[in-house]
């Protein structure tokens, strides 16, 4: 995800599509070049933000980095070059922990304070928010920025796209530009397995030793502008008559942004194959996606989808896909879903943290007068304070909205800058729709 570049939102494909094979690209003779990366991941230390700690280990960050160097480095695709590069790790997998957040990123203040960790590459649990909330993206990275990349341990550990996520926020932090007109490029707006190629333009940024892999405050001078392609080169066009990707495909795709536009090529079929799967079981490292899925698909009053996202979330709970499940009931209370707001302000109002936190990022994504209500009072709140909701009324029904009030709970570790994004949040979508929130 290109946080400034296009805001890390703006760029929205219109549809995703495959082009035919043709020959493989092949390589100049380069001199060796490598980057040794620091690394650290998140752990709750028992006595700052409080969060779940990942399980990110040096065996963990030595598969991703191979996997890195496989992208970068082999020629095994359509119009893909070979780029004498090679990522190392430096030193031990450190930790990164305090009280500034939680390790799910969930406003521009945490993300500040893990993304000024003096490492190259942070790993945390959850990526929630990147210049506005996400749902389970796979990394948030300054371009041309600050030796720094930020990755979701989801979508980076025992997850066969972790080494196009690595490369691809690699790629941003090098001044490189999203890739929209070469097909399986690595700096595509999503990872799969097959977005892997690397152009004979993008490698010289790759090498380039204008960065330093001890992360932010170390050594550092601005790139130039990387040389992207302004028009595609024949044998990368689009084939517009290639056959979408299938639902089951998607489902197994990283995001790095929020594909808005399936909307338009998504139907009630793919919606339900997507709740189905939830219903039966898929693999963890899947579940994050399908739950984000299902909030940008879901129609209008979707009641039933809303009751599998909660069924969902409560039998998963504590997991980044739980999270992200409860964050996109705020994708169907937008669409009209007086279940999922229920349910939204059920979490927001309970003591379990993650549910909480989750909640009132989905109670933005709503974009409802009643959600604002809900998080209003919380803005008064001093920055340090970490709390939740107590709701004094019933729930609300469908034929009636009665007034409701709402007051501070026992402290839950829900960050005040967390709330301020989600006031924001709903202000935009209540005037411009979830549109406009993504492609502002």
């Amino acid at each position: 995800m290109d946080r400034h570049m296009h805001t890390g939102l703006g760029l929205i494909k219109t549809s995703i599509l495959f082009a035919s094979l043709c020959a493989a690209g092949s390589a100049a003779a380069q001199n060796t070049q490598s980057h040794a990366l620091t690394i650290a991941a998140w752990y709750d230390d028992g006595a700052g933000g409080g969060g779940t700690s990942t399980n990110f280990s040096e065996a963990d960050a030595d598969t991703m980095y191979a996997a890195a160097n496989n992208v970068v480095q082999n020629a095994d695709q359509t119009g893909d070059e070979s780029c004498d590069h090679t990522f190392l790790r430096s030193g031990t997998v450190l930790g990164i922990h305090g009280k500034e957040s939680d390790g799910d990123i969930s406003s521009e203040k945490e993300y500040a304070y893990v993304n000024n960790a003096a490492t190259f590459i942070k790993v945390v649990p959850q990526i929630t928010y990147c210049n506005g909330f996400l749902q389970s993206i796979g990394g948030c990275s300054p371009q041309n920025g600050l030796n720094s990349i930020v990755l979701a341990e989801w979508a980076v550990r025992q997850n066969p796209e972790a080494g196009v996520v690595m490369a691809h926020e690699y790629g941003h932090a090098v001044n490189l530009d999203h890739e929209l007109y070469q097909i399986f490029n690595f700096m595509q707006e999503w990872s799969s397995v097959d977005n892997r190629n690397v152009n004979a333009l993008q490698c010289p940024n790759l090498r380039s030793d204008h960065l330093d892999g001890n992360g932010p405050g170390s050594n550092f001078l601005p790139l130039p502008t990387s040389a992207a392609m302004s028009a595609p080169a024949a044998t990368y066009l689009l084939d517009l008559s290639a056959a979408e990707p299938t639902i089951e495909e998607l489902a197994q795709q990283v995001f790095l942004h929020v594909p808005l536009d399936l909307e338009a090529t998504c139907d009630g079929a793919d919606l339900e194959a997507l709740l189905e799967m939830l219903r039966r079981g898929v693999p963890e490292i899947f579940e994050p996606t399908i739950a984000m899925l299902v909030g940008v698909l879901a129609r209008e009053q979707d009641d039933a989808a809303a009751a599998t996202l909660f069924e969902f979330a409560e039998s998963h709970f504590g997991t980044v896909a739980s999270r992200t499940a409860i964050v996109s009931l705020g994708q169907l209370a937008e669409r009209g879903s007086i279940l999922a707001l229920n349910r939204l302000l059920d979490y927001a109002a309970e003591p379990r943290s993650f549910n909480a936190s989750s909640a009132i990022v989905g109670l933005g994504l709503s974009g409802r007068p009643e959600a604002r209500a809900a998080l209003e009072p919380l803005l008064a709140l001093s920055p340090t304070t970490q709390t939740s909701l107590t709701r004094s009324v019933a729930l609300i029904s469908p034929s009636a909205t009665p007034h409701q009030t709402y007051s501070a709970a026992a402290p839950v570790l829900v960050q005040r800058e967390t709330v301020e994004a989600a006031f924001s949040a709903n202000q935009t979508i209540a005037a411009s729709g979830r549109h406009g929130y993504y492609g502002r």
